[in-house]
């Protein structure tokens, strides 16, 4: 049995901010919640990619101070000065890390991010491994745009 609800700003209000919050935790599910609450196609639009953005900024800041505090008790380490040649320290999880990088690199974090890893995850590796990259904020808030309206367009036509 489907609820009829009336039509309503509130109603409709309430529904993009909850499409919004959605999208700002897991970007790739908003849209077919969206379309199956009722909004329309560019409500669905609007509300995903404003709310991915928004997410992706909060979780991004958040992550640098939750980065900041670890290194402060002293759970993470700081980077250390270079070393000399000879003394290069390469375990497991280094090794990942480098061959990771090397392989996808942010152009391949900025995709994954929206479809398959999370907002929250993406920022926090964005933030931990490409702060200093000035294109890695604007090529993920365009992944995340592009992303949309891909998705939205697919399933609207569905």
């Amino acid at each position: 049995m489907i609820l009829f609800i009336p039509y309503s700003p509130t109603n409709t209000i309430l529904k993009l901010i909850s499409v919004g919050l959605l999208s700002a935790i897991k970007f790739f599910l908003a849209i077919p919640y969206s379309y199956a609450i009722g909004l329309s196609y560019w409500e669905t639009l609007i509300s995903t990619c404003t709310g991915g953005i928004f997410g992706f900024y909060f979780f991004y800041y958040l992550s640098g101070v939750i980065l900041n505090f670890l290194v402060s008790k002293g759970v993470l380490k700081r980077p250390r000065k270079k070393r000399k040649a000879n003394k290069k320290i390469f375990s497991k999880k280094n090794k990942l890390i480098v061959k990771t990088k090397l392989s996808y690199g942010l152009v391949g974090l900025v995709i994954l991010t929206p479809i398959i890893l999370s907002i929250p995850i993406g920022a926090f590796i964005l933030r931990k491994y490409y702060k200093n990259n000035k294109l890695a904020i604007p090529l993920m808030c365009s992944s995340i745009i592009l992303c949309g309206f891909i998705t939205t367009t697919i399933l609207y036509f569905i």
